[in-house]
């Protein structure tokens, strides 16, 4: 007999750095909590496929963050990397082992090997 155990997965909190105000990266970290909340171990795959598309979103119209001094727009970019990096392993965990690939509309390719 098996005993299944189903632990909740929550993605970490997206935080604006100490100091830096921008509306684009707040409505950009509101729309990853919602992906968050409407998370379903069972559409991980849908899940990153639409995390990719908001971080292509952020990408295409950057809004106020172009008008960041670019130190503070590395230290976003370094935080967006490692925040993006620590979702995509969560939602790894529910994949099947193996490939997946995405590519998205703006050609933003991404691929992860599962283990």
């Amino acid at each position: 007999q098996k005993d299944t155990v189903c632990k909740e997965m929550n993605f970490p909190t997206w935080t604006l750095p100490p100091g830096v105000h921008s509306q684009t990266l707040s409505q950009f970290f509101n729309k990853v909590q919602d992906l968050d909340r409407d998370f379903k171990t069972s559409s991980a795959n849908v899940t990153i496929q639409n995390l990719i598309k908001l971080v292509d979103e952020l990408m295409e119209a950057p809004g106020d963050i172009e008008a960041l001094a670019p130190s503070v727009r590395h230290l976003i970019a370094t935080q967006l990397l490692s925040n993006l990096e620590d979702i995509l392993r969560i939602l790894a965990k529910t994949l099947p082992e193996g490939p997946f690939t995405y590519l998205s509309p703006s050609n933003t390719e991404l691929t992860l090997m599962i283990q």
